[in-house]
């Protein structure tokens, strides 16, 4: 082979043919086919250059060999700002048609079904044209996702890839279809409406870089060039690429075009800096991320490059895939994960991005010995500043200064001199502004950053807490929260017992009780947790002989005596009696509860308990209002209806659940859901029930509308199918099998002693309804036989 045929043999940047002898098999290869072949929906969403598109034309080879269609759409080629939605879809339907062979006409069928949304004729051409058409399985690639950021109708989109995943529970015949996803972006990116459930469905492929023991055909191919020398220069390949593709497969093909009789560090690293770094061989890799990188939002490129520079000084970053700010660098692909930790990719990379190229890229900041000047200089500073800005109005002037000193700010009084600049923001009338900068921080400079908060400056605290509340990321909740076993404190039971709680383990990340919160706001910031409790308790019961009663109430887990005193009950017979009085038939009363799972939201960001099946409703994901079934037919709406709930004189939009079981003309809602700064796993899921709660009436609420919006909203339920209660629709009535709890008068029982058994009771007596068994605490067999009791 010559050099000429060898340095062919290499592909530098593009798709690798899928019979490419130099192609280099990975883990994601055999983890893709087997899951696509399995029928599951997957994404392989990483840095450029990273052989996403080669793993797919392979794995459509590979596909073939298995009788299973695919098709292959490069969503760059449809267009990705100012396109019409029809237009797109009809692009995307047109790539289908023509890689299935579809016999449908695209054009008659997409006018036949005008009455639709785009995204909903989406799912019916897949089901009605696709799947109706074509008896294999498909397995559809998505290549380029990347451009559908910038789509207004990007949501409806990957909602409705949702909904055909979602669907196959209904119809088997959606499982012989399955996307794969590739580009840019992260999953968190692809559905920008923070309201909407998050694209959560498929499986991640990880894309990691060459392995060396894998990488025979590139060791093939440099033998054949460099005869005995092709293991040692592959080896001095991988000490500068680690493996990179892309950089791998480039310095291979140098090799191969500049042979030469022995290859060592030196002869390497000049073939690096010519191929690499050379004023006529630019490489488009490394001129891509620069740009990449200038790209983003000042805040967010500062976050990303102050990261980026701790990581090359090896200050030992943990990985966090929480980090918004982790996640984007590692989608430019300049770093990537070792043994927990960030480190640079590869050593190119430290060269092309080193502390010089930082210098340029992070916007400009004074020089540390500025911080330590003398109040003269500084002085001067201001002096000059004021200068250079009064040519412009006062306010655009004084907040780019505060602007310019928060990014600025260095040493021990950094935090102190951000939270006034943010102060001063906000009193500017520039909010967003301060939020940017505010949440530009690491999360332990923004600890900091409120730790520093001038306790003789009440104003600016003020100013400065009003203009972030409801804004404060989820980790900020920690800096006042404390969770159950990590605090003392003392807790009464429902029959009113009190217990001394004692900590298992000492409080995550600096928590505080509420207790200290509420000492430090009364000016008693240095009382411990356990002073408090017991302070507590001495002015409740007096100094004398406290150390044998608190000793005695700890070894007992309770207090002796404090229990309620039991209160008598009288049975009041005619409340049984009293009619339902229904609800009018356009409103509906209003029930807030805490969710089972996120209680009041502070769990939100927590995935575990987000995919936690909710008790009887089995929904994930997700905060509904539920409906009796006949109470959604009288309000016109049906199940995962989006509608808008007005109540309290505001209105919210949330998808209907209808629920049977549930009471009639009564809706309730869960509280704790439509978080806009949860975290990166609770913001934007469900919609926020505390927008029409009052606090007159915090519980309940009547009068509230329901008004349909005509648009869906798919629910992520773990059963769906055979509940012990079924129900039978007819002509809009629903009639329901049995209750789990029966009621029914005393005449009636008396009538038939086994009608909790039986069918439904007979319609000329009072039909039994389902209540609290607490209610019913007198058996009916006891109950005076009182007409109507």
């Amino acid at each position: 082979m010559t050099a000429t045929g060898t340095s062919d043999f290499f592909t530098v940047g593009g798709t690798l043919r899928a019979d490419a002898e130099s192609y280099v098999a990975r883990p994601a290869d055999d983890e893709l086919i087997d899951r696509v072949l399995a029928g599951q929906y997957c994404y392989v969403l990483t840095a450029r250059q990273m052989g996403k598109s080669s793993l797919m034309v392979r794995t459509i080879a590979r596909l073939a060999d298995q009788n299973v269609r695919t098709v292959k759409i490069d969503l760059s080629g449809i267009g990705a700002e100012d396109v019409d939605v029809n237009q797109w879809y009809l692009g995307l339907f047109s790539r289908l048609r023509s890689s299935l062979r579809l016999k449908t006409d695209i054009q008659s069928w997409w006018l036949k079904n005008g009455n639709s949304t785009p995204s909903e004729r989406f799912i019916r051409f897949v089901r009605t044209v696709v799947l109706e058409e074509v008896a294999a399985s498909i397995v559809v690639f998505i290549d380029e996702i990347d451009s559908t950021l910038k789509l207004a109708f990007r949501d409806d989109f990957f909602a409705a890839l949702r909904a055909l995943h979602n669907n196959r529970a209904d119809d088997p015949e959606y499982g012989r279809i399955c996307f794969v996803l590739l580009g840019v972006a992260a999953p968190s990116d692809l559905v920008r409406d923070r309201s909407r459930t998050s694209y959560n469905i498929g499986q991640p492929i990880l894309l990691d870089d060459l392995a060396f023991g894998d990488a025979t055909p590139l060791y093939k191919g440099l033998e054949e060039v460099q005869p005995g020398q092709g293991g040692t220069v592959l080896q001095h390949i991988f000490a500068w690429t680690h493996g990179h593709p892309y950089l791998t497969q480039k310095l291979c093909a140098a090799v191969a075009l500049h042979p030469q009789t022995i290859w060592d560090d030196a002869a390497m690293q000049q073939l690096v800096e010519q191929t690499f770094f050379s004023a006529e061989n630019r490489d488009d890799n490394i001129d891509t991320i620069k740009k990449n990188i200038a790209a983003r939002p000042l805040a967010e490129r500062r976050a990303m490059l102050k990261l980026y520079r701790d990581v090359y000084r090896g200050k030992g970053v943990a990985d966090d895939s929480a980090s918004l700010t982790q996640n984007y660098l590692e989608l430019t692909g300049l770093v990537r994960v070792e043994h927990g930790q960030l480190v640079v990719r590869n050593s190119i990379y430290r060269r092309a991005f080193d502390e010089a190229w930082l210098r340029n890229a992070l916007p400009q900041q004074r020089s540390r010995w500025l911080a330590s000047a003398v109040s003269l200089l500084a002085l001067l500073l201001v002096l000059t500043a004021f200068l250079i800005y009064r040519s412009q109005p006062t306010g655009v002037a004084l907040a780019a200064l505060q602007s310019e000193n928060f990014q600025s700010a260095g040493g021990a009084n950094a935090a102190s001199v951000q939270f006034a600049a943010l102060a001063e923001l906000f009193r500017l009338g520039e909010p967003q502004h301060a939020i940017d900068l505010f949440y530009s921080l690491d999360p332990q400079s923004q600890l900091d950053l409120l730790r520093a908060a001038p306790a003789n400056d009440a104003e600016r605290c003020v100013t400065v807490v009003r203009g972030l509340a409801g804004t404060l990321d989820a980790a900020m909740a920690d800096i006042y929260t404390a969770r159950t076993g990590q605090k003392r404190e003392d807790v009464r039971g429902h029959d009113g017992t009190i217990s001394i709680v004692q900590p298992l383990i000492l409080p995550m990340y600096s928590g505080k009780t509420v207790h200290e919160v509420m000492s430090v706001l009364l000016g008693e910031e240095n009382i411990n947790p356990l002073e408090i409790v017991k302070s507590s308790w001495i002015a409740r019961r007096g100094p004398d002989g406290f150390d044998v009663f608190w000793k005695t109430a700890l070894g007992k887990g309770v207090v002796d005596g404090s229990a309620s005193a039991p209160k008598p009950v009288k049975h009041q017979l005619q409340f049984a009696a009293q009619q339902y009085v229904p609800t009018p038939p356009a409103t509906l009363d209003i029930v807030f509860r805490p969710d089972p799972k996120l209680l009041d939201g502070q769990f939100s960001n927590n995935g575990w308990l987000q995919e936690l099946p909710a008790p009887l409703t089995r929904l994930t994901w997700d905060n509904a209002l539920f409906l009796h079934p006949k109470t959604a037919h009288r309000l016109n709406v049906k199940h995962e209806d989006l509608v808008e709930l007005e109540c309290n004189g505001r209105t919210v939009r949330c998808p209907v659940m209808v629920q049977i079981g549930h009471p009639q003309d009564v809706g309730t809602v869960h509280l704790g859901y439509g978080r806009t700064h949860a975290g990166k796993i609770g913001t934007g899921v469900g919609f926020n029930a505390y927008s029409i709660q009052t606090a007159d009436s915090p519980w309940f609420a009547t009068g509230a509308n329901v008004r349909p919006t005509g648009r869906t909203h798919m629910l992520a339920r773990t059963e769906e199918h055979w509940n012990i209660e079924q129900s039978l629709v007819e002509q809009g009535e629903v009639a329901e099998r049995r209750h789990l709890i029966r009621e029914a008068t005393v005449a009636t029982f008396l009538e038939n002693k086994e009608f909790a058994g039986d069918g439904a009771i007979p319609r000329r007596r009072t039909a039994s309804r389902c209540i609290s068994p607490r209610r019913r605490s007198t058996s009916a067999a006891n109950t005076p036989a009182t007409p109507g009791a």
